[in-house]
């Protein structure tokens, strides 16, 4: 097992520039893959940094681009409307 190249004065540094755990990662010189995801989360609580400025999960979370909603069923479900089956299953089935 390596020791920790980075302390906790870097973490909150690198917490404070940081608008995602991925930047975190990359800021302290580590690989965005593993187990090092969740050692920074951990040690993140631990010191309790403030991550509150992070923009979340999504990929466009904080941007300007939203994807338009999907259509409502009454909309795709009549006659020469066609729509793929993998559009309903992901649009309609996964949601309950």
């Amino acid at each position: 097992m390596r020791t920790k190249r980075w302390n906790q004065n870097d973490l909150s540094k690198a917490a404070k520039e940081s608008t995602s755990y991925k930047q975190v990662i990359y800021k302290l010189g580590l690989v965005p893959a593993g187990g090092n995801y969740q050692q920074i989360k951990d040690y993140l609580n631990k010191w309790n940094i403030n991550i509150k400025h992070f923009r979340g999960w999504g990929w466009n979370v904080g941007m300007k681009f939203k994807p338009k909603p999907p259509m409502p069923l009454s909309r795709i479900l009549r006659k020469k409307v066609h729509t793929k089956v993998i559009n309903l299953r992901r649009d309609c089935c996964l949601k309950a």
